[in-house]
């Protein structure tokens, strides 16, 4: 970590501060096989950070729906307000109703919406309410 703080400002070929006389000419002649050698050996590293970086924003994601759902459990007046959920791609459905009132109140083509957007089956009709109120974390 020094190394790289110590040399991330230097233009390339330039001395490092304090290395022996022979380092830059050996540098200049290893510089680019070794550079090369050492990125195809980071990189196996640098996509397992990026894998677990992935898993940790899905894992971020999942907690958040959780506790959104957790809410929701809570309603019970009409009035009373929804906390959105997250898509797989984190995204809050844009039509995602604010109350409970407002979800009671939407049509089959938004419960239908809802349900794709979401990732979950829109038939069959007769069970749509039911499984986006599910969903959402809404007790019968």
């Amino acid at each position: 970590f020094h190394l790289q703080q110590t040399t991330s400002g230097l233009p390339p070929g330039a001395p490092l501060p304090g290395a022996p006389a022979w380092f830059g000419p050996a540098m200049a002649w290893f510089g680019p096989a070794m550079a090369a050698s050492l990125a195809a050996a980071l990189q196996p590293i640098q996509n397992r950070f990026n894998n677990i970086d992935q898993q940790l924003t899905n894992i971020d994601q999942r907690l958040t729906n959780i506790e959104a759902r957790q809410m929701n459990a809570t309603v019970q007046a009409q009035a009373d307000a929804l906390q959105p959920l997250q898509n797989a791609a984190g995204i809050i459905a844009p039509n995602f109703p604010p109350t409970l009132r407002d979800l009671n109140a939407l049509t089959d083509v938004q419960r239908s919406q809802l349900l794709q957007f979401y990732g979950r089956p829109v038939n069959p009709l007769a069970t749509r309410d039911h499984r986006l109120k599910q969903l959402f974390g809404i007790r019968p």
